[in-house]
């Protein structure tokens, strides 16, 4: 039997193509407008909210050194897996004068510029030391690890022990939690970090940024001004609406799912560093905490000879914020220990 449809099938397609054809076209337009939106956006962002600190160049990009007071050995932190100086900010604030407090944008973060892609921990490791030796700032550090920061603060010293006067660990990541949580709670283990860093790469940043400018979508900049000074707040949810933020985010879960291995293999000890541990307590985290505090008591007991172990139940896992001044004391004595 020949083919044959009748003519107001022929139709019926041709205005289903041209329907697709015009979605499309709508949808690419959408997109454009979203992206001149989102770079003039960004663009004036940049003007007004100048980098606090130096940028440093590690070999062909920047990143950003925000060095406040005097005095050895200076505190150099690293914050928590997407997080930039900012966050710190209070507790740089609470031990100025002495000691020298050094806060760091890693790549893409902050004020400092995008890293290669793919990135691990190892990497952010190499960079940091690379941007503190060209800064000049003299070692040995103390170094202040907060989350997924406490491993990449980990390899530095098991990668530079001579520049390592000592570490605080602020309810840090452990190599191990992803396997051990995500048995109790989905949420918490490797795949999950994957999906999330998929949805920062596929947000249309332009329309929720125009939202946000427009009034519809403040709640967009609650999460970044969580914790921030007032004076730094709106630099703040400006950094956090930027393309090359959700990108470096992205590429940091990504790392931090593949770059595990490199902490058991080279940071499993450091041996006599003096070491200080603080634990948060359970909040929002309720259906795994307990795995975590096994994990936490672990780098207490088996990271270094030397260690103290501090736990905070009131605190969720951003110390820094809900228990500044016990994180300013730990430093403190830390720093005087060494």
């Amino acid at each position: 039997m020949p083919w044959w449809r009748p003519p107001g099938a022929v139709v019926q397609d041709h205005d289903v193509g041209t329907r697709i054809l015009g979605v499309a076209a709508a949808t690419a337009g959408v997109g454009l407008a979203s992206a001149v939106y989102q770079s003039c956006a960004e663009a004036r962002d940049r003007r007004r909210f100048p980098p606090p600190g130096r940028l440093v160049d590690i070999g062909g990009r920047r990143l950003h050194l925000w060095l406040v007071g005097e005095g050895n050995p200076p505190v150099v932190i690293v914050p928590a897996l997407g997080g930039t100086s900012l966050d710190w900010v209070g507790v740089q604030r609470a031990l100025h004068p002495d000691p020298m407090v050094c806060l760091v944008d890693r790549a893409g973060l902050g004020w400092s510029d995008p890293g290669r892609w793919p990135r691990s921990l190892g990497d952010m490791a190499d960079e940091l030391h690379r941007a503190l030796e060209v800064a000049g700032v003299q070692p040995p550090y103390v170094l202040v690890g907060h989350s997924v920061g406490g491993l990449i603060a980990r390899l530095y010293c098991a990668r530079h022990p001579d520049h390592a006067a000592g570490l605080v660990l602020v309810d840090s990541s452990h190599e191990d939690q992803m396997q051990r949580l995500g048995r109790v709670d989905r949420e918490a283990g490797a795949l999950r970090y994957l999906m999330r860093a998929g949805r920062k790469l596929a947000k249309p940043l332009g329309i929720l940024r125009a939202g946000y400018d427009l009034g519809i979508l403040r709640g967009l900049g609650h999460d970044a001004e969580q914790g921030i000074p007032p004076d730094l707040a709106e630099a703040a949810v400006a950094l956090s609406l930027t393309a090359r933020y959700h990108r470096a985010s992205a590429q940091e879960m990504i790392g931090f799912v593949c770059g595990t291995a490199a902490v058991r293999r080279e940071a499993r000890t450091l041996g006599e560093l003096p070491l200080t541990v603080i634990t948060a307590g359970p909040r929002g985290r309720e259906t795994w905490y307990s795995q975590w505090r096994e994990l936490q008591e672990d780098l207490a007991t088996n990271l270094s000879e030397y260690a103290t172990h501090l736990v905070e139940e009131r605190s969720g896992h951003h110390v820094n914020r809900d228990s500044q001044d016990l994180v300013v004391q730990a430093i403190r004595e830390l720093v005087t220990r060494v």
